[in-house]
């Protein structure tokens, strides 16, 4: 939600997405209450990224992260038999 180091508020993303500006304030909120974004402070309704989020936005763990929920998890469930 971040644009050139500026925060966004929920109608900027929304214009950009297609979204409903409620509903991505919604979610921004609960990225908020998880430690995944920060609300600008004296500008209600503004948020950016929490330092969290930048780090792992970086490319070596974004790819690991990928890797973790795509290979890992596919591999782990296809092992599993469920047959009785």
């Amino acid at each position: 939600m971040e644009n050139g180091g500026h925060s966004k508020t929920a109608t900027e993303f929304a214009a950009v997405t297609g979204a409903s500006p409620k509903l991505v304030e919604r979610i921004a909120r609960i990225c908020v209450s998880m430690g995944m974004l920060e609300e600008e402070e004296n500008v209600e309704g503004s948020y950016k990224p929490s330092r969290l989020t930048r780090i792992l936005a970086q490319p070596e763990y974004a790819a690991g992260i990928t890797f973790w929920f795509v290979d890992c998890i596919d591999c782990s469930v296809q092992a599993v038999d469920l047959s009785i």
